[in-house]
C-alpha cells in the first residue's frame, strides 16, 4: 500500500508539472497575432482603396479600410489565416497569411479593376469627361490672399519629384520624412510648455506603423483630399483620446495627379468650412485631377 501511495504522488506531481509547462509555452492557449494591411489598386499601388471589406474567414471577423486604404485585424489565431478582400468595382481577392503569436504582420492587398462584358448595344449620346473636383472655392479663397496656393502651372514643374519635396517650398510647412513616406506639420511645437500639448508621448497619438516608419512627434496638419478629411489632428490635442489615427502620406499622391494645393499654416488662416479639428496645427488641401 505504501508503494502504491508513493506512485500515486509521483504521477500526480508529474501531471501538474506538465500542465504548468504547457501554460508557460502557450500550449492550449489561443495564441494570436495582428494583421496590419493596406488595400491598393493593382495597376497603381500608390493609390489606396477606401471602404474595402476585409474578412477573416475562420472567425468571420470583418473590418473596412480607411481613406488611406489601411485596416487592422486583431486577435488573429496562429497559423494560416485566409483573408478575403472585396471592394466595389474591383475583383475580390483571397490570400493565405502565415500568422505567428504576438507578431504584427504587414501586407498590401492589390485589387484588380473588375471587368464587365456587356452584350453589344448601340448607344447614341453626348460624350463627357470624368468630373473634376469643384475648385470654385479655391479661386475665391486665393482671391482673398490668406494662405498659400499652388496651381497647375507651379505643380507641373515638380512632376518628376515627390509631393513632399514640393511642399517643402511652402513657408511655414515642415515636412517629416520616413523612408519613402512624407507627412506635413506646422511650426507649432509639441511636448513642451503647458497646455494641451504638454508631455505627449509618441505612442499615445501616433500609429505604430508610422512610428516604425520614422514619424516623429510633431504638430501634424489636418489633410483634405478633394474636400474629404483624410487626417484629423484633433487626437493630438486630446491626450485622453483612445483613438490613434494613421498619418496621411502626402507622397501617396504624386504631383502628376494633383491639380492644386492650399496650405493654411495657422488657425487664424483656416477657412471656416475646413476648421473642424481645432488642433491648431494648420490645414493642407489637395485637389486632384479628373481621372
Amino acid at each position: 500500500m505504501c508503494l502504491l501511495g508513493a506512485l500515486h504522488v509521483v504521477l500526480r506531481s508529474s501531471l501538474l508539472a506538465a500542465l504548468l509547462l504547457c501554460r508557460v509555452h502557450g500550449v492550449g492557449a489561443q495564441a494570436s497575432g495582428e494583421l496590419d494591411g493596406r488595400v491598393v489598386r493593382a495597376d497603381n499601388p500608390s493609390s489606396p482603396i477606401a471602404g474595402a471589406t476585409v474578412v477573416l474567414l475562420v472567425s468571420g471577423q470583418r473590418v473596412q479600410s480607411d481613406s488611406a486604404g489601411r485596416f487592422r485585424l486583431r486577435g488573429v489565431a496562429r497559423g494560416v489565416a485566409r483573408i478575403v478582400v472585396r471592394a466595389d468595382g474591383f475583383t475580390p481577392d483571397t490570400a493565405d497569411i502565415e500568422m505567428e503569436s504576438d507578431l504584427i504582420v504587414t501586407r498590401d492587398f492589390p485589387l484588380l479593376r473588375a471587368t464587365t462584358v456587356l452584350a453589344e448595344r448601340r448607344v447614341v449620346g453626348t460624350a463627357f469627361e470624368s468630373r473634376a473636383p469643384d475648385l470654385s472655392g479655391f479661386s475665391e479663397r486665393r482671391r482673398r490672399g490668406i494662405g498659400h496656393f499652388l496651381d497647375e502651372s507651379e505643380i507641373a514643374r515638380w512632376e518628376n519629384h515627390r509631393t513632399g519635396d514640393l511642399l517643402r517650398t511652402v513657408a511655414g510647412v515642415d515636412v517629416k520624412v520616413g523612408g519613402s513616406k512624407a507627412w506635413v506639420s506646422g511650426g507649432r511645437a509639441l511636448g513642451s510648455g503647458r497646455g494641451a500639448f504638454s508631455q505627449i508621448r509618441k505612442q499615445d497619438v501616433l500609429d505604430r506603423q508610422d512610428i516604425a516608419a520614422g514619424a516623429p512627434l510633431a504638430c501634424y496638419m489636418d489633410v483634405y483630399v478633394d474636400g474629404a478629411l483624410v487626417y484629423n489632428s484633433s487626437v493630438l490635442a486630446n491626450r485622453n483620446s483612445r483613438e490613434v489615427v494613421p498619418l496621411y502620406d502626402v507622397n501617396s499622391i504624386p504631383p502628376s495627379q494633383i491639380r492644386s494645393i492650399e496650405v493654411y499654416t495657422g488657425p487664424s488662416q483656416v477657412p471656416p468650412e475646413y476648421n473642424r479639428s481645432g488642433g491648431g496645427c494648420g490645414v493642407l488641401l489637395i485637389w486632384t485631377r479628373a481621372r
